[in-house]
């Protein structure tokens, strides 16, 4: 069993995307963000579904715009998976966001053409941007591939871990709360991903809501 290597994603075209099911009315941005740095990090292959790197959302859909038989069947108590489904937006000013010369099959989201690809690469702060920065994190250094993960002692709303491969040693921290949080790590790190308002000092970090911190270890 200690040999298996699991496959690790947080979203599909059957279930809602991870921003809908985890913002609850705060910064989307920021929540998508924080999923795409531990899908990142988490030990095994990581598997996105297309706009999780834009930080799309689910959209919602008429009656006469359903197109999943579930959605058919059942509404109006449930309207399908077409939320997740909706086409990729590639730029702001054309239309369908770029996704198509004709009509697709089911519309762009009302707030997708602000969060296409095109606008996205213009803005260093964009999420697309920081997806790039937390796969290029994961692609250098090859404990975040297939190192070990163990679990930290945290507070509630938080999540820890170390990754290890024998040789190197990376420290990561998600603060999926409201509230600034702190945790002893025991270790000196120097930081290869943040989001948010983070510290660290004499083996403590400290993250912000939605916030992230990744470090290496000191050998």
């Amino acid at each position: 069993m200690e040999d298996l290597f699991p496959c690790v994603t947080f979203s599909n075209h059957d279930v809602a995307r991870p921003v809908t099911r985890w913002s609850k009315g705060r910064d989307k941005a920021k929540v998508a963000k924080l999923g795409m740095a531990l899908l990142m990090c988490l030990r095994g292959t990581a598997l996105m579904y297309q706009g999780e790197e834009l930080g799309l959302d689910d959209i919602d859909v008429t009656r006469e715009q359903i197109q999943d038989p579930f959605g058919t069947l059942y509404f109006p108590y449930f309207k399908g998976r077409d939320g997740c489904r909706s086409p990729m937006p590639w730029a702001p000013d054309v239309r369908y966001a770029g996704f198509s010369t004709v009509e697709p099959w089911l519309p762009v989201g009302p707030e997708h053409p602000a969060l296409s690809v095109r606008t996205q690469e213009a803005d260093t702060k964009s999420t697309l941007a920081f997806s790039k920065r937390a796969i290029a994190l994961r692609k250098a250094h090859p404990v975040l591939q297939t190192g070990d993960i163990t679990l930290l002692e945290t507070p509630n709303d938080v999540l820890a871990f170390t990754r290890s491969n024998g040789t190197q040693t990376m420290t990561c921290v998600f603060n999926f709360g409201d509230e600034d949080t702190s945790i002893d790590t025991n270790a000196v790190l120097s930081r290869e991903l943040a989001l948010g308002k983070t510290s660290h000092d004499a083996g403590q970090v400290t993250v912000g809501p939605l916030g992230v911190f990744v470090g290496l270890n000191a050998e």
